[in-house]
């Protein structure tokens, strides 16, 4: 988590919401960041597996407007 942290800030994202208690019945833990483009990214590492989502209103990547399979 802390790595994570500071890789984001190194791009310069800004770090917002950290859980890092989210209750007895859950184990994983999550880090909010947003770009100065407004991506926003959440990571979940635990134990069992670990995701990164990402929400973003476009891309300019040419290859994202051919579908895949």
């Amino acid at each position: 988590m802390d790595s994570m942290k500071a890789h984001w800030e190194s791009k310069g994202y800004k770090v917002g919401n950290i859980f890092d208690n989210m209750g007895g019945n859950t184990t994983g833990i999550q880090i909010n960041a947003r770009s100065s483009r407004g991506l926003l990214v959440q990571f979940t590492p635990s134990k069992g597996t670990s995701f990164i989502n990402v929400h973003s209103e476009c891309t300019l990547d040419p290859a994202a407007a051919k579908k895949t399979t």
